[in-house]
């Protein structure tokens, strides 16, 4: 990870970010789903 670029490091850490956004929509919108039940 040390070897990386810094853009290539900005663009993963991007990549990471989108992610765990998409991970925590997901996980709220289950969480609304089983509430809603």
């Amino acid at each position: 990870y040390n070897l990386l670029t810094p853009e290539q490091k900005s663009v993963l850490d991007q990549k990471h970010q989108q992610r765990m956004q998409q991970m925590e929509q997901q996980i709220s919108g289950l969480q609304q789903a089983s509430a809603q039940k």
